[in-house]
């Protein structure tokens, strides 16, 4: 019987290594220094169905969980993740933050990723002729 649902598949990604789940089997991969093109050729492996559905999984080297203390003064959700997108970056890279908790007393939780890592994602699968369903950290599994 032919179902015009396409397979749900996995990729893994971490700080040195990726995972690709579909068609029943699970390869790894050596990420090299450039993730984008690792993972488009482990995609240019897949055969099968070219409009699969992707879903991401991000390694805590891709996707980082942090605790923050409040910053005085911020107005808003997106002034305090704009700042602290700032302040966690690592050699002078910024961080893209998405703050799960917001409040003017207590600690935040923040969930950081490389500046333009999940566009990046959706643009090497997008142009291997997939859909990204979602962009995960690992452990919401």
């Amino acid at each position: 019987m032919w179902s015009a649902k396409s397979e749900i598949a996995d990729i893994y990604l971490s700080g040195k290594t990726f995972a690709i789940r579909a068609n029943g089997t699970v390869a790894l991969h050596p990420v090299a220094e450039d993730w984008a093109t690792s993972l488009q050729a482990g995609l240019a492996g897949q055969t099968g169905q070219p409009k699969r559905r992707w879903r991401i999984w991000l390694g805590g080297r891709r996707c980082g969980l942090h605790l923050c203390e409040p910053i005085p003064g911020v107005r808003n959700i997106e002034e305090a993740e704009a700042a602290l997108g700032a302040s966690l970056g690592v050699d002078g890279r910024a961080m893209s933050v998405r703050l799960a908790t917001w409040a003017a007393q207590g600690p935040w939780l923040a969930l950081a990723t490389e500046a333009g890592l999940i566009e990046g994602l959706l643009s090497v699968v997008e142009e291997g002729g997939g859909h990204v369903q979602s962009v995960r950290p690992w452990w919401t599994v």
